[in-house]
């Protein structure tokens, strides 16, 4: 029994480290027991995954972006509840079907890889819609669980903008776009695959992953005590 209990602290502390260690988030759920290892393995597949494709096998750019964003917005939609009063223990129905849309999503590009490729800005089909406009979506939501609502409501006006150019007066008025134009054309590599997911799957996630591992193995303390000590 005792040995069981200390199995689940450490899994606890692998998991969740100290609060002492990081920021509180009013919304990160308490996992279930199977739901922990299950985010533990998904954790470390998704560094793993990263090292591996910028080290040793390079993938097509939309291709790794994509998974970058599905896999990271599945852990998102595990780790965070939709709101703070809903941050109770274990991950309910509709947040893993959250995590299969994720998924999907990525999927979808992988399959569709050469065809999206061949016709990016000139046709799309109803599934590249379809998936345009869900993953936009997801990346909102995770983006407000994560970081509050100032940056969705920022994308959405922008957002809106698009459809309601034809309507603005001087400067801000514009032609406007179709539904299925824009939402394949944001969820490509000119809009949520662009620069910024570039930065975040190739350097951000690097950093991450060293950060992590000198909190978690303490070499962090270590450093800081000893320039302490010779300085």
């Amino acid at each position: 029994m005792s040995s069981q209990k200390t199995n689940e602290v450490e899994i606890e502390e692998v998991i969740q480290p100290p609060m002492a260690d990081e920021e509180f988030s009013g919304n990160k759920r308490v996992l279930h027991r199977w739901e922990g290892i299950l985010l533990a393995v998904l954790c470390i597949g998704f560094t793993v995954f990263h090292l591996y494709v910028l080290n040793v096998y390079s993938l097509e750019p939309l291709l790794f972006r994509a998974i970058h964003v599905g896999w990271g917005g599945a852990l998102g939609f595990i780790l965070y509840a939709p709101f703070r009063r809903a941050a109770k223990k274990g991950v309910p129905w509709y947040d893993w079907g959250f995590v299969l849309a994720s998924i999907a999503c990525a999927v979808y590009i992988a399959i569709e890889l050469d065809g999206l490729l061949f016709r990016a800005g000139a046709q799309f089909t109803t599934g590249d819609v379809a998936v345009g406009l869900i993953g936009t979506l997801l990346v909102l939501e995770f983006a407000r669980r994560t970081s509050g609502l100032a940056l969705p409501i920022i994308a959405g006006i922008f957002i809106l903008y698009a459809f309601v150019g034809k309507w603005m007066p001087g400067v801000l008025e514009h032609k406007g776009f179709a539904p299925d134009r824009f939402f394949t054309y944001i969820y490509s590599e000119y809009g949520i695959f662009g620069v910024t997911t570039q930065v975040s799957s190739s350097y951000i996630i690097l950093f991450v992953t060293f950060a992590a591992f000198l909190q978690v193995s303490k070499v962090g303390d270590y450093i800081n005590d000893l320039c302490n000590a010779l300085f």
